[in-house]
């Protein structure tokens, strides 16, 4: 199987989420590893595989998956790598091709608005990640989260579910320790929201986080990577 990232998260320091297109199928496919999370060594700066815009050769992958996380499939990682670079034209094209016009239409019913978020129930929902056409201009800015680290934040007017502020974890707005805001790359895409200029968003929920005492579990939405039609395949590098 041959897929196409379009995913790149950041996650806890040393940790990363990825994410693709089956280009058989044009269904999305989450490479997992069966211990635990991925590491970021995977990643193309570090001499791994991954990067935005790369076809990845996962051979044939072992279907783990439960609501809503469908995608989840466990590759044979000693055949994984990395076969060729997606030009910008075709990475547009395939993303619009599974870009859905609102949030329900990707996640299903089960997504429902809380507050200023949204999220599904645990085995819930008949995705958990994908990609969405954002109509009106979103807007990014990092919110201070004493004593955690700053988070990066996306405001975004959705057609069903209205109103959204909610965490952005495209791991190209954070510096190399994937913790710390990039603020100078944050500002540049910022001043391109604030052109107009077209995007789609790739969205996700997260894994259900600890439980805490007071707070049901829940898989809590996100804006995994912003994805320009003028230039679609930014890379990390």
């Amino acid at each position: 199987m041959e897929i196409v990232i379009n995913h790149l998260t950041r996650m806890q320091p040393g940790f990363m989420c990825v994410a693709g297109i089956d280009l058989l199928t044009m269904t999305h496919i989450r490479p997992v590893w069966p211990a635990g999370r991925l590491t970021d060594d995977l990643l193309a700066r570090h001499g791994g595989p991954f990067d935005m815009g790369a076809v990845i050769d996962i051979g044939k992958p072992k279907r783990v998956g439960h609501p809503p996380e469908l995608e989840d499939c466990q590759p044979d990682w000693i055949y994984v790598r990395r076969l060729r670079r997606t030009d910008g034209k075709a990475f547009l094209a395939m993303l619009e091709a599974v870009t859905q016009n609102d949030l329900i239409a990707v996640f299903g019913p089960d997504l429902t608005k809380r507050g200023t978020k949204a999220a599904m129930e645990p085995n819930h929902g008949k995705a958990s990640l994908g990609c969405v056409m954002c109509r009106d201009a979103p807007s990014l800015r990092v919110v201070p989260r004493p004593p955690k680290p700053d988070q990066v934040r996306i405001w975004l007017r959705d057609p069903s579910l209205g109103e959204l502020d909610v965490p952005v974890t495209d791991i190209r707005l954070y510096g190399p320790d994937h913790v710390t805001p990039d603020r100078k790359v944050i500002a540049k895409t910022e001043g391109r929201l604030r052109s107009r200029a077209k995007v789609i968003l790739a969205v996700g929920v997260g894994r259900l986080p600890p439980p805490q005492p007071g707070s049901p579990p829940a898989h809590w939405l996100q804006v995994n990577n912003l994805h320009f039609a003028d230039d679609p395949v930014w890379q990390l590098g």
